[in-house]
């Protein structure tokens, strides 16, 4: 269950964008599982594994590494707020896809 505090955007400031959601994908072990939908960098997403690795949230709340899955851009409704059914569909569907594989 993702917790109702827990951050799930940042925002990028020069780009003045979000640049991550957070989303829940079903789990066998533990029921489900955080996954991270991005659009850093890998110089950037680095930066942020490694600001998070020394944070002070419980482990359970730390999506894995490999976890996180860029994407070109984030899905908005258009309204132009988050939209947190295709974030979730796309994360199932990329998660999905690499067990496959």
């Amino acid at each position: 269950m993702l917790p109702r505090f827990a951050p799930t955007w940042r925002k990028d400031a020069a780009r003045k964008s979000m640049v991550f959601t957070v989303t829940a994908v079903p789990d066998e072990k533990k029921g489900e599982r955080l996954v991270v939908l991005h659009t850093l960098d890998e110089q950037q997403l680095a930066e942020c594994l490694e600001k998070l690795g020394k944070s002070d949230l419980p482990a359970l709340w730390r999506p894995r590494h490999d976890q996180f899955l860029r994407i070109e851009k984030l899905p908005y409704l258009g309204t132009g707020k988050l939209d947190l059914r295709k974030a979730r569909e796309l994360a199932l569907e990329m998660t999905q896809r690499a067990f496959r594989e």
